[in-house]
């Protein structure tokens, strides 16, 4: 189907054009509409405010702040452009991996007879399914973007080279000049899992390479390396600059991800956690999934004997599974409805692995017709798994964010699969991959944005100075940061030094202040909290000449008041508690008495 220029299949191709389009269209203008509404104190604050002080700020689990700081910066700390600069980069990444695997597919023996029709809705689909990006992540971007971005594009690079060698016989340069800054970005994300994808991209890489034969010249290779080598020198290079040295920005950033390893995010409770919540997954899968896999493949057993409504019937199950589910769990909330939404997707791979690919691997037709396509549908098919790694959500909670590499691998199928059937199959799981995505990402992202209010409900202007002044959003929210504002009357906030327990950085982006320590102090791990006071001090007074103000959502913690005492800070002499309503936990802002500078 579509691999046929026939007015037939290039009707079909448009149709498939039109719905990608309008799917992308949604969540594009989903995004744009709600970069002016809504805001989540917790993490997105976390990220708001390490942006705002990217400079100063050299206690961080992450080195994101280093790239988008910067582009913050540049337009003026606005809120609105930073999700606008989200928008723009998923959509231009996914534009570009699009690109560089329709180019790698066209130099297949399968790929190669799609017409521009085809090449177009196949291009449109993987962007549009990139939209389910948005279906769980804060608004404002974060390292979890940025490890997603770098992946894709780490991945576009490889199929370009794979072009190179297959229609010029050279390794071409733009993938030397785009890998060095791809790895550094990667590693500044999220480093234990940049390790990860940057070990599993290389391994599959080579075997890719390999198997399409040593075709390149001396003298191509070596202008490769030359390429390569200049641009990492140039990444290391600006990469020292924009963190103020290594020697100052590494070991703060060391001594956090310890800290995080030790007890909030410590390799066994991740495996531990990995497991359960895939074993769980999988055990949805099987229920939901395999029993109607083997009632397809019985179908088209008796398809054969001219039961062919019941094989089309059976075969519209992979499709309308994914449909069912979404639209059963996404009026849902909280936990439950994310995990539906990621696993009505999974669920599709899981049905195509099952009921397709095994039946073209019997005939030899899905990995063998060209010598390394076998690698790259590994890439495709492990890229989302591995690059969600180094986090405490579930593997597939993140993984699902980059379901755009395995509409690629349904792609490729659709242009293996010979038999109607399968095929047919194979096209409309693509298109309600494409539909789920702008569900998710669309309708969720107005309705359900993460941790804030919906469009309709963000109307009050937060006001005050900051990042956030021009941003719309609840009137209860807008209430709350106001009463926060007036506890402080007469207070400059500018930049004044502020920590927030727990796990309220967007209170002092609020107030445009910045934070003491690290920016985060985590509600489950107190002692990560102690180690950021205590270290904050440890080179002398870290705030200057004016006494930090403190938020805390809860009583004070002995250990704290004991690691606040060792950085001069006595609240119970030098500060007096105010009370402000309207928050649950209730809220206690620590102000330095009038005496205290």
């Amino acid at each position: 189907m579509s691999g046929s220029g026939s007015g037939r299949t290039d009707r079909l191709a448009i149709l498939l054009i039109a719905i990608s389009s309008a799917v992308l269209a949604v969540w594009v203008v989903a995004a744009v509409l709600m970069s002016n509404h809504g805001f989540d104190l917790t993490d997105e604050g976390y990220y708001v405010l390490s942006y705002r002080w990217w400079h100063s700020t050299p206690r961080a689990v992450s080195g994101v702040q280093y790239i988008y700081g910067p582009l913050f910066q540049l337009f003026g700390y606005d809120v609105r452009a930073l999700r606008i600069i989200r928008l723009v980069s998923i959509v231009g990444t996914h534009a570009v991996f699009a690109w560089a695997f329709i180019t790698w597919l066209r130099t297949t023996e399968q790929g190669a007879s799609l017409s521009r029709a085809w090449c177009w809705a196949w291009g449109i689909a993987i962007v549009a399914s990139g939209g389910i990006s948005y279906g769980r992540l804060p608004l404002s971007p974060g390292y979890n973007d940025l490890s997603l971005l770098a992946s894709l594009l780490l991945v576009a690079a490889v199929l370009r080279m794979l072009v190179g060698v297959r229609r010029r016989e050279a390794l071409p340069v733009g993938p030397a000049l785009a890998l060095p800054p791809l790895v550094v970005v990667l590693l500044l994300s999220k480093w234990a899992a940049g390790i990860v994808v940057l070990g599993f991209v290389a391994l599959l890489a080579a075997g890719a390479l390999r198997a399409a034969g040593p075709r390149w010249s001396l003298t191509g290779r070596s202008r490769f390396l030359v390429a390569a080598a200049g641009s990492a020198a140039l990444s290391v290079i600006g990469a020292d600059v924009a963190m103020g040295g290594f020697a100052s920005a590494i070991p703060p950033m060391l001594r956090v991800n310890r800290l995080v390893a030790a007890r909030t995010n410590s390799p066994t409770q991740l495996l531990a956690m990995y497991a359960s919540t895939g074993l769980e997954l999988l055990l949805l899968v099987v229920l939901l999934g395999c029993a109607p896999a083997l009632l397809l493949g019985a179908a088209w057993r008796l398809s054969r004997l001219g039961a062919r409504r019941a094989a089309r019937l059976a075969a519209l199950w992979a499709p309308a599974s994914i449909v069912l589910v979404a639209v059963l769990y996404l009026p849902g909330d909280g936990l439950r409805a994310d995990v539906a939404r990621y696993m009505s997707c999974l669920l599709c791979l899981a049905l195509l692995i099952v009921a397709i690919a095994a039946y073209e691997l019997r005939r030899h037709r899905l990995l063998h017709a060209v010598p390394g396509d076998g690698f790259v549908v590994l890439l495709l098919v492990g890229l989302p798994l591995v690059q969600a790694l180094g986090t405490g959500n579930p593997v597939f909670a993140l993984a699902i964010d980059a379901y755009a590499a395995w509409t690629a691998v349904f792609v490729l199928l659709a242009t293996r699969i010979g038999d109607l059937l399968p095929r047919l199959v194979v096209h409309l799981s693509i298109l309600s991959g494409v539909v789920v995505a702008g569900l998710t990402s669309g309708w969720g992202l107005v309705e359900r944005p993460y941790r804030t209010e919906p469009l309709g409900s963000a109307t009050t202007l937060v006001g005050g100075r900051g990042p956030l002044a021009r941003l719309l959003v609840s009137p209860t929210e807008a209430g709350r940061l106001v009463a926060v504002r007036r506890a402080l009357a007469g207070i400059a906030t500018a930049g004044r030094p502020m920590m927030a327990f727990d796990e309220l950085p967007g209170l002092i982006a609020s107030l445009d202040g910045r934070s003491v320590g690290e920016t985060w102090y985590s509600a489950t791990d107190r002692t990560r909290s102690v180690a950021n006071i205590t270290d904050a001090c440890a080179h002398g007074n870290p705030w200057g000449s004016r006494q930090p103000i403190i938020f805390y959502n809860r009583r004070p913690a002995a250990d704290e008041l004991t690691a606040l005492r060792t950085c001069r800070i006595d609240l119970s002499h030098d500060y007096h508690p105010v009370p402000v309503g309207g928050f649950e936990p209730a809220l206690t802002i620590y102000i330095p008495d009038p005496r205290q500078p």
